[in-house]
């Protein structure tokens, strides 16, 4: 259990806005425990197979044991708590449960310099998108999930310059009944909840922009930062020691930006004679600024574009 929530912290998506939801799910699991007097199956067929005064002895190391555990995620946890709490309210994927108080909570302890009437008038914006979106008859879920792959789907269009002038997915939806009960389906992360959200918003707003990619720039572990470390690492070797910075800088941003299949990339590669003339070149790894680049805007599963070198 304790092995499953470190891992999910550790997880590429996680941001601060996870991190009280996975902390507090936590917690209320091991008090759980110790409230139950429980530590797994298996360990009760253990205890009951063993007297009673070993029974009591191992019982107790393990009451001990979580204790201790409880202990040490409240000390660590207590340095980023307000923080957590005061981000979680991104974490809904219903804005009728985010109240504007609670935005500007959060902005002040973050300390933005944020229009509050143009947040206002947003988020007035955004609920009205966020009903209408409700009302179609195709789930929350799908219409997301139809918007992520289109969206990657013109990742690789734009690097053929073939892009398709094909119609929105929302003007084809159909309005369900207003008696019809519709129950969303959340099989999307928050995340890729506000990026659509936010894309379907005209006119664009641009505050709340501002606060949800602050926000979801905000980790809640370094296992991002050592996940780098170590691309870093197998990228600079002892026998590529002669490359530049800014090449092993490119080669890492390639790495953790793209999404495209090593068959895809091959194929767009193809269509870059300047790019494959570049790497042939006997000066690919000379000191001198004679690089060609190619840049390209590549969208990751509905996140903000960045953009990727290639040296």
């Amino acid at each position: 259990m304790y092995e499953k929530k470190a891992l999910e912290l550790q997880g590429y998506h996680i941001s601060i806005v996870d991190l009280n939801r996975i902390i507090t799910s936590l917690l209320i699991k091991l008090n759980d425990r110790l409230q139950h007097n429980y530590f797994g199956y298996q360990t009760k067929k253990l205890l009951n197979s063993l007297v009673d005064s070993e029974r009591e002895k191992l019982n107790q190391s393990f009451i001990d044991y979580i204790s201790t555990l409880i202990k040490y995620i409240e000390k660590f946890y207590s340095e980023q708590k307000e923080l957590a709490e005061l981000t979680a309210i991104f974490g809904f994927c219903d804005l009728n449960q985010i109240k504007f108080h609670q935005i500007e909570k959060c902005i002040d302890f973050l300390r933005m310099d944020i229009d509050r009437d143009k947040l206002f008038d947003e988020m007035s914006i955004l609920q009205s998108k966020f009903k209408e979106l409700n009302s179609y008859r195709e789930s929350l879920s799908r219409q997301i999930s139809q918007y992520i792959n289109n969206d990657a789907r013109s990742v690789y269009e734009e690097f053929n310059n073939d892009l398709c002038n094909e119609s929105h997915d929302e003007d084809n939806l159909i309005h369900k009944p207003t008696t019809e009960n519709h129950e969303r389906e959340m099989e999307f992360r928050s995340d890729q909840f506000w990026s659509f959200l936010l894309a379907k918003s005209k006119p664009m707003c641009i505050e709340m922009h501002k606060i949800i990619s602050y926000v979801y720039s905000i980790p809640c572990s370094n296992a991002f930062v050592e996940g780098v470390f170590s691309h870093m690492k197998s990228a600079w070797t002892a026998s590529r020691n002669s490359m530049v910075n800014e090449t092993i800088a490119a080669e890492l941003k390639i790495r953790l930006n793209s999404t495209m299949a090593c068959e895809d990339f091959f194929s767009f590669a193809q269509t870059q004679p300047q790019l494959i003339k570049c790497a042939k070149s006997q000066q690919k790894y000379s000191f001198e600024k004679k690089r060609a680049t190619v840049s390209v805007n590549i969208n990751r599963e509905g996140s903000l574009r960045v953009n990727i070198l290639l040296l």
